[in-house]
């Protein structure tokens, strides 16, 4: 799913058939040059974004537009790869998704949020939008953003997360860690692995140590709530 070229924020809900339905909200009425195309190559479904901008008052501004995506029941858990990047628009899920290979969900400016996400390896990114997932399942689970807040409520697997100056919050992980930020707050409430845990100029907190840590923090404190 690819909206690299304009604004769109996605969102994935419950269908209710047996089909794949995609549905494309502007605010205004579109050429049709300026409509997304939903191609599909043997096991693979494209949905790529138009380019769509407008001139305001001599400004250069993104038209505002959302695509909903509706799955049938259970389809979610069978994919085999998810791709998705938007622009600056959010992306949102109320479906969590169990996949056989990759997940990568990115926005430039836009929030991020899946409720679970099963996958043998996970990436978030966002330039400046929050990062919110309750639960992750696999090899290898990678999120960061350069000034947005990253919340990761349950992990599985080896976690990578890296802030410029957001905050992180960690809740059970259950793997090693390698957490970062440059001036943001670190929290980690449970964990059972290793971990390098490091800010410049921020607060390390731990609720619950049961692993190896290591930890560092230039200008902040490092304590256990």
């Amino acid at each position: 799913i690819e909206y690299g070229m304009n604004s769109n924020d996605v969102i994935f809900c419950q269908g209710t058939g047996e089909s794949i339905v995609v549905r494309e909200y502007l605010n205004f009425k579109p050429k049709e040059n300026q409509i997304s195309s939903v191609t599909q190559d043997g096991s693979e479904l494209h949905i790529k974004g138009a380019r769509r901008n407008s001139f305001f008052f001599f400004s250069f501004r993104p038209r505002n537009s959302y695509t909903e995506i509706y799955l049938p029941e259970g389809f979610a858990e069978k994919l085999d790869t998810l791709y998705v990047k938007t622009l600056s628009g959010e992306i949102y899920s109320e479906l969590s998704f169990a996949l056989q290979n990759s997940f990568s969900a990115s926005s430039t400016s836009g929030d991020i949020f899946f409720p679970e996400v099963k996958a043998s390896e996970i990436q978030f990114h966002s330039t400046s939008g929050e990062i919110h997932v309750e639960a992750a399942g696999c090899g290898l689970f990678s999120a960061s953003t350069t000034s947005g807040d990253i919340r990761a409520e349950q992990v599985t697997g080896e976690s990578e997360v890296s802030s410029t100056s957001g905050e992180i919050i960690l809740g059970r992980q259950n793997g090693d860690i390698t957490v970062s930020t440059t001036s943001g707050d670190i929290r980690v409430e449970e964990m059972t692995g290793k971990s390098s845990v490091s800010t410049t100029s921020g607060e390390i907190i731990f609720t619950q140590e049961k692993g190896v840590i290591e930890s560092c923090s230039r200008r902040g404190e490092r304590r256990v709530a």
